[in-house]
């Protein structure tokens, strides 16, 4: 009886010790799990670090840019005269680093017009009256002539000819046997045709409609 004892006994002490070994197992294995788990816990600060330098990469980029001028800034150069063309730089500040874009840009000079100049002549017609006309520097008599028909709302008519135009009808007084419109330039006959007598500021002109006989 005492040996079946001390053998249950026995028994007893070796499961007890099995479970506590398989208890002592068991924990470890369970603080193994637990350090895993707090290695993938999306609340680590690493994932804040990951986060700012999202962040850090999509700060808006400041841009700092050198003053240029106007392109639509009127240039008083005279016409024909190449422009030089405008050199500006621009500073781009990204991700803490700045960097510097050179940009060129041609700057077209405007056009001068330069204005018409007039002469005016003092025109007197047979019939019609006498006109103060307008015309552009080095025109002739029958450039004034037909400037002053313009003008004053009177008709001309002529015949092209290998040494110049000849008046044929000035308003109703039409060039016809005998008479014709001669040409008189400053008190003078003039000693060429009408297309030939270049005009100069205050000459006066004069259409007579005379007979050659």
């Amino acid at each position: 009886m005492k040996e079946i004892s001390w053998r249950v006994k026995k028994g007893w002490v070796y499961l007890l010790g099995i479970c506590l070994i398989l208890g002592v197992v068991a924990i470890g294995l369970q603080d193994s799990s637990m350090k895993a788990e707090g290695a993938q816990d999306p609340s680590v600060s690493s994932e804040s670090t990951v986060t700012d330098s999202t962040e850090a990469k999509n700060e808006p980029v400041s841009t700092n840019t050198v003053p240029k001028k106007s392109e639509n800034q009127p240039q008083n150069k005279p016409s024909g005269t190449k422009a030089k063309p405008v050199t500006t730089v621009r500073e781009i500040q990204a991700g803490g680093v700045a960097t510097a874009q050179v940009q060129t840009v041609s700057a077209v000079a405007p056009t001068v017009v330069t204005p018409v100049q007039k002469d005016t002549v003092e025109m007197n017609i047979s019939g019609l009256g006498t006109y103060k006309v307008e015309i552009a520097k080095g025109e002739n008599a029958f450039q004034a002539l037909q400037a002053a028909a313009n003008q004053n709302g009177f008709i001309v008519e002529y015949k092209m000819y290998s040494w110049g135009n000849m008046i044929t009808k000035i308003g109703a007084s039409k060039a016809q046997g005998t008479y014709y419109w001669a040409l008189y330039y400053n008190g003078g006959y003039s000693m060429v045709g009408a297309s030939d007598l270049i005009l100069k500021n205050n000459d006066k002109v004069e259409w007579r409609y005379e007979s050659w006989m």
